[in-house]
Order: structure tokens, then C-alpha cells, then sequence
């Protein structure tokens, strides 16, 4: 079991290896510039990469991984919407129609929260918007198309204005 293990890890060293050389090629072509050089491993970083490739960039990992728990998220409700939501005949088409939004607007936020990891001067605070702006607006909207539950939906319209502070964010 050691020796897979022990295989797997290889493996990983390689493919970022392969990963970053290949990056390596595609920013300096796009630049014009010899020095890109990006290393695994501790190795030295291109001040210019520092401030444009999202991993290196301030607190991008916890953006990232609210971006990735956000996506999982709105897969596994559109998956669940599409079967027992959408197929179910005793829903009324506003409960449907709910569910359709808050799963189309959460995936919107999810793609505006991996944005803000790469395209915004404020990282943190335009993917904070983009949570806060998905938790408030689609929070509600899966409440009542899952559990007909009306008690949230007051709070609707305050998610929808904070995702569009958050889509204007970007130009700050």
C-alpha cells in the first residue's frame, strides 16, 4: 500500500512540474519575456506572477476553496432539484420556478466568487459579497421550492443587492 501511495505522490510532483513548465511557456509567449519562471517547490516567482496567477496571490486559497464548496453545492441541488423538484407533480410552477432561479444564481455567484480570486483588486471583499449575495438570495429561494417555507423570503431582495455590489466591485 506504501509503494501506491508512494506512486501517487510521484505522480503529483510530475504533473505539477509538467503543469508549471507548461504555464511557464504559455505566460512568457503571452508577455514576450524570457524571465516568467515559476518553480515548484519553494523555486522563485516572476514579480508580475505574484500579482496576476491566483495562486500566488493574497488569501486566494480560502477564496478558492469557498468556490469549490459553493460549486459542490449548487451541483448537488440542481441535482436535486432536477429529480425531485422538477419531476414532482404535486409542486406548484412557482415552487419550480424558484428552484430554477436560485440554482441559475448560485452558480452565477460561484462563477463570480472564482473571478474574484483572479480579476479583483479586492479579492476578499468582492467574494465575500458574491457568499453573502448567494447565502441571502438563494438560501430562501431553495427554502421555499424544497420545503414551501415563506419565512426567509423577505431577505431575497437584500442577496440580490449584494451580488450586484459584488459584480460592481470589480470595478473599484
Amino acid at each position: 500500500m506504501a509503494d501506491v501511495f508512494n506512486q501517487f505522490v510521484q505522480f503529483g510532483y510530475e504533473f505539477e512540474k509538467l503543469f508549471l513548465s507548461t504555464f511557464n511557456h504559455v505566460y512568457s509567449t503571452i508577455l514576450g519575456t524570457t524571465d516568467s519562471s515559476v518553480s515548484a517547490r519553494g523555486g522563485r516567482t516572476h514579480p508580475i506572477m505574484e500579482r496576476t496567477f491566483f495562486v500566488h496571490q493574497c488569501g486566494s486559497a480560502y477564496i478558492v476553496k469557498l468556490a469549490g464548496l459553493s460549486g459542490a453545492m449548487a451541483v448537488a441541488l440542481a441535482a436535486y432539484g432536477a429529480h425531485f423538484v422538477s419531476d414532482n407533480p404535486n409542486l406548484s410552477a412557482e415552487r419550480k420556478r424558484s428552484m430554477e432561479h436560485a440554482n441559475k444564481h448560485h452558480f452565477l455567484n460561484t462563477i463570480g466568487i472564482v473571478l474574484a480570486s483572479v480579476a479583483s483588486r479586492h479579492p476578499q471583499v468582492t467574494s465575500t459579497l458574491f457568499a453573502l449575495g448567494a447565502l441571502l438570495f438563494c438560501g430562501p429561494s431553495y427554502a421555499y421550492a424544497i420545503v414551501a417555507d415563506k419565512t426567509f423570503r423577505a431577505i431575497t431582495p437584500i442577496g440580490g443587492i449584494l451580488s450586484m455590489f459584488a459584480w460592481l466591485s470589480f470595478i473599484l
